[in-house]
């Protein structure tokens, strides 16, 4: 029987105020995808700014993974239900 194998897929997440234009150019000299599917996800709530110096690399939006309504609790429903279902 023949058996396909899959690559393992890597879940980049970018910091505070920042967004997935800004971890893409933070590993790109990794060179990950050549052994691993790379796969980028904002954070769930949306920020005002970027964090000091990173609209140099990227016009936004911007993204945050915690907020002052609930800490990280949204986020760790949010990577939960993204892995269940990826």
């Amino acid at each position: 029987p023949m058996t396909t194998s899959r690559r393992p897929r890597l879940l980049c997440l970018h910091g505070g105020n920042s967004n997935n234009d800004i971890t893409q150019f933070q590993i790109m000299g990794l060179k990950l995808s050549h052994d691993f599917d790379v796969v980028f996800l904002h954070g769930p709530h949306q920020s005002d700014s970027a964090a000091t110096g990173l609209e140099l690399f990227s016009s936004g939006p911007w993204y945050t993974w915690n907020n002052d309504d609930d800490g990280y609790n949204t986020s760790l429903q949010y990577l939960a239900n993204y892995c269940k279902t990826h």
